[in-house]
């Protein structure tokens, strides 16, 4: 393995901490390059005991690690690693740290997959609505695996659904994970508040069983609990694909940068469509009335006229509630849709500032790559392409042939390459 490391050439490093079952930090390191038939290769090399976990001390284990493994230090061009402050730093985290120690700039990639459950996280976290529904969901699911009866009884109704789902515990740091628990409760909602029910009514249930039964089953017998399982199963399931497809191994920078331009046009596209959330609304009012859940009711309950200050307006005829659909369309899918497409959009300025130069690989780019291109993304890789006029050949006379090929991506673009390293070093050298 290490050979291959090796005969590449180039390769990343990856790596992240986590405790033992002892309570002693572990540091994971993974290396990540390209094999000879341009597949995407990650390997765990080594689990080693940390004991400075500031951004010097973990750059610092990290070309320990390295050396250990006979790699060379000089072959090391990207680096990857989770958002904390530690890590991410940019004077004293441990990217800034390992240029600093290697003397040169390795550009750092911040964990996509890492970084789109912040974004989910942060969006669901701004809306009061929906950290509501979340804690009711996590209720929920502590209520009934606190006792095995229950969870018995849930499991048995469960099993005689099609394709039906038990809910998971909810995960705080992967927020995509709840997707599954929303399709759960969704496709058995009615089940569900059937057991509560049952629970509540029953004489063989205590006192705390009782009212615990009582006060979940009452939260989710509301419009706002089902509005909110309605709408965020779609939003949960958008991001969950889009975590997913920046977490595959053979995924490169650039197809990522597309699956987040996508999932954002997405948000994008259901934060302006004013007609699609109305329905969402309509859909969930009109499904609650067949529960027997008055939701302009529950509605005017929470939200009583307001008319202003008698300093201000002493004519109480001007007294006004907020609007029925308008309100959710605010408080509720703006609010969650604008935090997420922000967030998204700095996620995209972030890596496109970082690999811009190498968007020239695109195969619908690199037959007219520009001079001035080439000689921006060799300046960016002087020990790697020492030649601009060579990669400007090779891109020019193979570029045509990639666009002939059909490719549509850069893994796609590298396959026209097979066979013919040996005539196109720079340009092999570049997309490795």
């Amino acid at each position: 393995m290490i050979d291959h490391i090796h005969s590449s050439g180039v390769y990343a490093v990856m790596a992240d901490t986590t405790p033992d079952v002892s309570h002693v930090d572990q540091i994971s390191l993974i290396i990540r390059y390209v094999d000879e038939k341009f597949q995407v290769q990650e390997r765990l090399l080594k689990i080693s005991e940390i004991n400075v976990k500031t951004g010097d001390g973990f750059a610092e284990k990290v070309i320990t690690m390295l050396n250990d493994l006979g790699l060379p230090l000089v072959n090391v061009r990207f680096q990857c690693y989770d958002t904390t402050a530690s890590m991410s730093g940019a004077y004293k985290g441990a990217q800034a740290k390992l240029s600093e120690r290697l003397g040169r700039s390795i550009p750092y990639i911040t964990c996509l997959g890492h970084k789109a459950n912040l974004c989910v996280e942060h969006s669901c976290k701004d809306s009061l609505m929906i950290e509501e529904f979340f804690t009711t969901l996590q209720d929920l699911y502590n209520f009934l695996t606190k006792s095995t009866t229950r969870f018995g009884r849930l499991k048995r109704e469960i099993e005689a659904l099609q394709e039906g789902l038990i809910m998971k515990n909810l995960s705080k740091t992967r927020w995509i994970g709840r997707a599954e628990s929303i399709r759960a409760v969704w496709d058995s909602y009615e089940i569900l508040i059937d057991l509560l029910k049952n629970i509540r009514t029953s004489e063989g249930s205590d006192r705390d069983a009782k009212k615990m039964a009582s006060n979940v089953e009452d939260r989710m017998e509301s419009f706002e609990f089902y509005l909110s399982l309605l709408f965020m199963k779609n939003v949960m399931y958008k991001t969950k694909i889009a975590v997913l497809e920046v977490q595959e191994i053979e995924q490169d920078i650039l197809s990522s940068l597309d699956v987040m331009h996508q999932t954002r046009d997405a948000m994008l596209h259901i934060r302006e469509d004013d007609l699609g959330l109305n329905g969402i609304v309509k859909a969930a009012e009109q499904k609650c009335e067949s529960f027997g859940i008055d939701a302009q009711y529950e509605f005017s309950k929470k939200h009583r006229p307001r008319r202003p200050p008698s300093r201000i307006d002493e004519n109480t005829e001007t007294a006004s509630a907020p609007l029925f659909t308008q309100h959710y369309r605010k408080e509720m899918f703006k609010v969650i849709e604008d935090r997420l497409t922000s967030d998204i959009d700095d996620i995209i300025k972030y890596i496109s500032n970082i690999v811009v130069p190498i968007t020239m690989l695109l195969p619908q780019k690199i037959a007219a790559c520009t001079k001035e291109r080439v000689d921006t993304l060799c300046a960016t890789f002087p020990n790697d392409l020492p030649n601009p006029d060579a990669l400007l050949a090779e891109s020019e006379l193979m570029g045509k042939d990639i666009q002939k090929s059909g490719a549509k991506n850069l893994r796609d673009a590298a396959r026209c390459l097979i066979g013919k390293q040996s005539f196109y070093p720079s340009l092999v050298r570049l997309i490795n």
